[in-house]
């Protein structure tokens, strides 16, 4: 794929697909328009230099996917050296639980249960893997072992979301459900408020 004034190319996991990171020079609309097709089923996004100096405290989340676990794909590293301000992952990260569990509550009333529920991993999947370094300073890859590792500090609360990564939740009433994943999300909370960074 031929990105105009492409600087670097980054490709990291994402839920059941790979995401891409292209650092450009700059951003020119209409030679990336002609680039349409070649993106229709990709999963990507577009950053400048500048953007991403300037940015750490705004995408941390983002960024502390890119940084750990994306490759390389062509060009130059410019997340080299880069590091995460762990007080701005957690004010991300905390933002992003409670904003999930007000949304599944209204969610609930407008939209049916079973749509809900198959939603929930692909929505909460990027969070995994930094609530379970702000927890044991350690980085997963693997999603089950990152819900593993964050089990240990929320008294085993993460088995309904293996649950749902596994997709073994048929046997359970759809309500439960939803209130096992609200009670998970409060307790994910409530234990990031004392993380000592």
């Amino acid at each position: 794929m031929n990105i105009p004034h492409l600087i670097a190319h980054y490709s990291y996991p994402k839920y059941r697909q790979q995401g891409n990171v292209f650092v450009v020079s700059e951003f020119d609309f209409h030679s990336i328009a002609l680039l349409k097709k070649e993106c229709a089923a990709m999963s990507y996004s577009f950053l400048t230099p500048n953007e991403i100096s300037t940015a750490f405290d705004v995408f941390p989340i983002h960024f502390f996917h890119i940084i750990h676990f994306a490759t390389l794909v062509s060009g130059t590293h410019v997340f080299a050296e880069k590091k995460i301000n762990s007080a701005h992952l957690r004010t991300a990260v905390e933002y992003e639980v409670r904003n999930k569990m007000i949304q599944l509550r209204g969610d609930s009333i407008a939209h049916d249960p079973q749509k809900i529920i198959e939603n929930i991993i692909p929505t909460l999947y990027p969070l995994f893997a930094p609530i379970a370094f702000l927890f044991s300073q350690q980085y997963f890859t693997d999603p089950q072992e990152a819900l593993l590792s964050i089990d240990a500090h929320i008294s085993d609360l993460s088995m309904i979301m293996l649950s749902l990564l596994k997709k073994e939740y048929t046997s359970k009433n759809q309500s439960d459900i939803l209130r096992e994943v609200q009670k998970w999300l409060a307790s994910i909370s409530h234990a990031l408020e004392h993380v000592v960074l």
